[in-house]
């Protein structure tokens, strides 16, 4: 049987996590906001994380770590990291045929 304050606990986890669905709360009540996975193409993630800051952008990592690279929504073009000709040709081709749900994802990200 669960106590009036155990339920408590829970019924206010429930509502943190549906508020707050990528915060993460460790024991001793340090907090983090988790990136967001958007698609994976092939071997490479994109993310995107939670009230991350301005220009429109986007983080691909891929599984091996080889490529860490971000890019940017206006150009679609590489800002920051390193990237191989072809892997960058593959993530632009991506997000141009995605270019709004890229745009969706980052205002859902920012409220």
């Amino acid at each position: 049987m669960i106590s009036n304050e155990e339920y408590r606990c829970v019924e206010l986890e429930e509502r943190l996590n549906f508020l707050l669905p990528r915060l993460v709360v460790w024991p001793d009540g340090t907090t983090y906001q988790v990136k967001e996975l958007i698609d994976n193409i092939e071997s490479l993630k994109i993310y995107m994380y939670p009230h991350d800051h301005n220009p429109p952008h986007f983080h691909v990592i891929s599984k091996n770590k080889e490529i860490d690279a971000v890019f940017d929504f206006s150009s679609g073009t590489v800002t920051k990291g390193n990237v191989d000709f072809k892997n960058e040709k593959k993530i632009r081709f991506y997000y141009e045929q995605h270019r709004q749900a890229f745009f969706d994802a980052w205002d859902r990200l920012k409220k």
